[in-house]
């Protein structure tokens, strides 16, 4: 039998790996699958293997997103990974920090996440394609966004949008750079702003041809955060609606996020019977996704609006600590303090202000250690 050159199968191996990038699941599905039925008809080359191994691991972090129910254990994946690290070398490597640090980022493992991005820096120098380093300094700029790095994230952001403005083709990572940017610029308290990007975001999600639902519901989903930290309820259950719908078609990752936020502004409307309901469709998703942070944050509003209960609150709080989610933190601490100021059980908000302002000033310090 002859057998397949390693050079046409890592070609098509790129092809995969274009489809992962631009969240082509289906193309992506189907390529893998080809790819998958030759591999014992290729000539030998650890290399393509090792490439091969790399991509599985991204395609299951990208369905982790995308359709987590059809997910495959990710977990697994970098495990093996991990067993073959010492054959890793080159670009190779540069692919399994960035794929790492993504793995972790979806894991809300923010140091573990930019530890390893930090790895994928120093290997920059083996990318010679322009859109890759774009992809990296997209990656590392959500990973310091989440941390409130500001200024860090800016940067990165920018930088990679720069770079897919120049190419037609990549109008979803421009998208997906916006996003970025407009949430850091909410970060700011700077929502017109902020405002501004993500309808730029929205018009450029409706404008492609291969219409791309699930970014359109993360747009509205993000005008609606603008609109409920302006204090602009109705706005904000309007665009929180139209991102549920859309993300219940798709049974999104992020289903758990818009049903605990459109529960937030029921609290905030005083539509206690209504947020109850939310609350009940919302946990029950992150149960099913295993979305821990959300299911946290829906058992600390039950607790603090729905059925007080005082026990599960510190409870709440003491996973946001032990998971050093600071900004996470800083705004819930926030809320809780403003509800027992409004309750005048001044004692207990005064703890929930000095919490706030502990977590403000690990923000603050950016203790970033890296850890691997």
């Amino acid at each position: 039998m002859i057998k397949r050159s390693a050079e046409s199968v890592a070609t098509m191996l790129n092809e995969w790996y274009s489809y992962i990038r631009k969240n082509k699941v289906e193309e992506a599905e189907i390529l893998k699958n080809e790819i998958f039925s030759i591999l014992d008809e290729m000539e030998e080359n650890q290399d393509v293997l090792l490439y091969y191994s790399l991509l599985d691991f991204r395609h299951q972090i990208m369905l982790s997103y995308l359709k987590p129910e059809s997910a495959g254990d990710v977990n697994n994946r970098l495990k093996q990974l991990e067993d073959k690290k010492d054959e890793l070398t080159g670009l190779l490597d540069y692919y399994f920090y960035l794929f790492k640090g993504m793995y972790h980022l979806k894991q809300r493992d923010y140091l573990t996440a930019i530890g390893c991005y930090k790895n994928a820096e120093t290997k920059l120098k083996e990318v010679k394609d322009e859109i890759e380093r774009a992809e990296f300094h997209l990656k590392i700029a959500e990973a310091y966004y989440y941390m409130q790095q500001t200024p860090f994230s800016m940067n990165y952001a920018m930088q990679a949008l720069e770079i897919f403005k120049q190419y037609d083709l990549y109008t979803i990572k421009r998208v997906q750079c916006r996003f970025i940017i407009g949430g850091n610029l909410i970060d700011v308290l700077n929502y017109d702003k902020a405002k501004e990007f993500f309808r730029e975001a929205l018009l450029e999600t409706k404008s492609l041809k291969e219409k791309d639902l699930h970014l359109q519901a993360t747009a509205y989903f993000n005008l609606g955060l603008c609109s409920f930290y302006e204090n602009d309820y109705e706005n904000a259950l309007e665009n929180y609606l139209f991102a549920a719908d859309i993300y219940e078609e798709q049974t999104s990752f992020f289903l758990p996020k818009v049903f605990l936020n459109l529960m937030r502004v029921r609290i905030k409307q005083n539509q206690f019977k209504e947020a109850e309901n939310l609350y009940e469709k919302g946990i029950d998703y992150a149960i099913r996704l295993k979305d821990e942070e959300c299911h946290a944050k829906f058992m600390l509003f039950k607790a603090t609006y729905l059925q007080y209960d005082e026990q599960l609150i510190i409870e709440s709080f003491q996973y946001f600590e032990s998971k050093n989610l600071f900004s996470d933190l800083e705004e819930l601490s926030l809320d809780v303090a403003n509800y027992y100021t409004e309750n005048q059980n001044f004692d207990k908000a005064n703890s929930y202000y000095r919490k706030a302002i502990f977590a403000r000033q690990q923000i603050q310090k950016g203790e970033c250690h890296y850890e691997i």
